[in-house]
């Protein structure tokens, strides 16, 4: 796959691609997974053709298992660059129905600020917000995307993330939970985590 990917990459067909392990398995059994991004259907397509040549793998497991998923991004930043040892997280929401532009307003309010600086301080070499084009589940999920470099990166994530919300008040932070719940599913969210295996992207 990779140097299909890489070849693609390099003709503007696609503007990134990876590989993953997952690393906390839930119950779809899945364990590993690949990505690629690109500006139209049209070379989706293209990349599609491009595997069906390498042929179909034999399936020696009844356990063995495939999910596609097909999504649209509504914001994305990526820094140009590739490497072996990164790691993505997806946060999924469920919003309710008619609540997607205000679940955005509130994201981009409360959580996009902090997704830049640390986009432009090297912790975060991408992030997405995301829908499926091709809907197989609830319209209303809203994913959450982002990429760091190494696993350090992962715990600076976390940490700048409790860091700015201890410099808010007990109240600010209460009503910024509660302006969430109110536009969404309550009990829904899940998040995902996996060890990257292989990147590019522009």
């Amino acid at each position: 796959m990779k140097p299909i990917f890489d070849k693609l990459l390099a003709d503007g067909t696609i503007i990134s691609w990876g590989t993953y392990v997952t690393i906390v398995h839930d119950e779809s059994g899945i364990t590993h997974g690949s990505w690629y991004e690109a500006n139209s259907i049209a070379a989706i397509e293209r990349v599609l053709g491009e595997i069906a040549k390498l042929g179909t793998a034999p399936i020696t497991s009844t356990a063995t298992k495939h999910r596609d998923y097909f999504l649209r991004s509504s914001l994305r930043r990526a820094k140009a660059g590739s490497g072996a040892n990164g790691y993505l997280w997806v946060g999924a929401y469920q919003i309710q129905p008619g609540k997607g532009r205000e679940w955005r307003d509130l994201w981009d309010k409360n959580n996009k600020p902090l997704i830049e600086e640390l986009f432009a301080n090297g912790t975060i070499s991408a992030y997405w917000v995301e829908g499926e084009q091709v809907h197989t589940d609830n319209p209303g999920w809203i994913y959450v995307v982002w990429t760091t470099p190494n696993a350090d990166a992962v715990d600076k994530f976390f940490t700048a993330a409790t860091a700015r919300s201890q410099k808010r008040s007990a109240e600010e932070n209460r009503a910024i939970g509660d302006a969430f719940a109110a536009v969404s599913v309550a009990g829904t969210h899940r998040d995902f985590f996996a060890r990257v295996t292989h990147y590019a992207q522009k």
